[in-house]
């Protein structure tokens, strides 16, 4: 799902490319929908010395230094190369992905 969300699109959907003007905090929490107490996520893109940082659902993504204790907290850390359009041109980037839970 969070891919779609992040997709190039111009006449089709490119699944794989990851649309630099869709790295936003907005288009994320819209297609995601998490909200409460359920998950956070918190994603980091990294390409030509750029970094750029989105939170969704602060009220979980505040937690994450809950994530190294064995306490109530579940956390997943996640690296991804991706590609990455931005201005007409393809990139090559790292998505780092932390997802921030309650433990069920």
């Amino acid at each position: 799902m969070l891919y779609n969300c992040l997709a190039y699109n111009d006449v089709r959907t490119h699944p794989g490319i990851i649309d630099s003007n869709s790295f936003n905090e907005d288009r994320i929490q819209r297609c995601l929908g998490f909200s409460g107490d359920s998950y956070g996520v918190i994603l980091n893109l990294n390409y030509d010395d750029k970094n750029s940082e989105v939170f969704v659902n602060k009220r979980m993504t505040d937690r994450i230094t809950f994530c190294s204790s064995k306490g109530s907290f579940q956390c997943n850390n996640e690296d991804i190369y991706v590609t990455i359009y931005e201005k007409d041109q393809l990139k090559i980037g790292l998505l780092n992905i932390k997802i921030i839970g309650l433990k069920k």
